[in-house]
């Protein structure tokens, strides 16, 4: 080995292009995967011997759910042709109706702390609507409805963001303090930017302004926008939590994860797509997976995603053991599909078809476990 080839990671500029891995760091890391991922194996077990709770029973579907610490939050259609939102407390058991206006759609909800959000569709366009755990007494009511539609939103603490068209065809990312009352436009272009995801000091979206889907990342501090990726192909459905950026990508042919590192170091990590490899086995290290990860969702170090090689989608938990590398497990490996999973801490909810036939009327269920 060279000296270069000696030194940590963190001490080696790396090449956007041919970036890899010091050897002999490539081989430790990757026989510690192994060793963890053979005593996980047990882990695995004790996991799936554990009580699942099934959160909601209900011929009608519940489903794209959110969660932040005791509370989970969903869409449901029990009441009818329309959706409503729940909400669940985990440690009581207690689920409530935020919303029950006979004829009006709520969809697309989001939780942070005692603050739950979503978009609500009354008056001919999308508003962004808020609840309040701990004021129950206020009810529910419309937090953001300015002309055109306030779709997707994401809430991260006081700080409230989502996608927004009041300016024309295009969709823009717009952020509100709820402390404060301040007002941010964060994004003006002429293409759409949209789905955005809100954690800390970062704001990450889709972006189409190249031609393709890219992810966008935005420092609210410094008031910086990036571009994270440059591949041609499609970059979809970001996710943060703390320094990690990941998101579903094709440019493999198939929909695999990649993440970003935000890194305070930029000669180390700067602008690189790091692959997450999530079928790696003894012959062949970093492995990719040949067939469809999607919807990825990250919290600490730990990221849950739903996957189709077995045929339908299930759910599988991807944990690191570094900045960048770590190990996969099957969480839910039922025969029909287990789809847009959310994770907070040691708990992940997700939503269930196993209970629908495939012929009537489309069911599924919310569905919660606990490490």
């Amino acid at each position: 080995l060279s000296l270069h080839d000696a030194l940590p990671i963190s001490l080696v500029k790396l090449n956007k292009d041919q970036l890899r891995f010091p050897r002999l760091f490539s081989w430790m890391a990757y026989f510690l995967i192994v060793i963890i991922t053979i005593l996980s194996s047990s882990n695995s077990v004790k996991a799936q011997s554990n009580p699942y709770t099934k959160i909601t029973d209900d011929d009608f579907p519940q489903y794209n759910p959110a969660i932040d610490g005791n509370y989970v939050v969903y869409q449901d259609r029990r009441g009818g042709g329309v959706d409503d939102i729940y909400l669940y407390n985990i440690a009581t058991g207690e689920e409530i109706d935020i919303t029950s206006d006979n004829g009006i759609q709520s969809i697309s909800p989001d939780i942070s702390g005692d603050r739950v959000v979503w978009q609500e569709y009354r008056n001919g366009s999308w508003d962004i609507y808020y609840y309040n755990i701990s004021r129950p007494d206020l009810g529910a009511y419309p937090m953001i409805d300015f002309p055109g539609n306030q779709e997707n939103p994401s809430i991260y603490e006081n700080l409230l963001v989502w996608q927004d068209n009041q300016g024309g065809n295009s969709y823009d990312i717009f952020m509100y303090d709820l402390n404060t009352g301040d007002l941010t436009q964060i994004t003006d272009e002429d293409f759409n930017q949209y789905n955005p995801e809100i954690y800390g000091n970062y704001i990450v979206y889709q972006d189409n302004r190249n031609g393709n889907e890219d992810i966008y990342m935005y420092d609210i501090f410094n008031k910086k926008e990036t571009r994270l990726t440059e591949d041609p192909a499609n970059q979809q459905n970001p996710s943060i939590y703390g320094r990690r950026v990941v998101w579903e990508d094709n440019r493999d042919g198939n929909w695999n994860l990649y993440m970003h590192y935000i890194n305070i170091w930029p000669e180390v990590y700067e602008n690189y797509d790091w692959k997450i490899y999530t079928a790696c086995n003894p012959d062949i290290p970093y492995a990719q997976s040949s067939y469809n990860e999607r919807n990825p969702h990250i919290w600490g170090d730990s990221i849950i995603f739903q996957d189709d090689r077995n045929g339908n989608c299930d759910l599988y938990l991807y944990s690191f053991i570094n900045s960048t590398l770590g190990y996969t497990t099957p969480l839910v490996t039922e025969d029909k599909n287990q789809i847009n999973p959310a994770i907070s801490n040691n708990r992940i909810v997700w939503q269930d078809e196993r209970d629908w036939n495939g012929n009537s009327d489309y069911e599924a269920d919310i569905w919660l476990w606990e490490r």
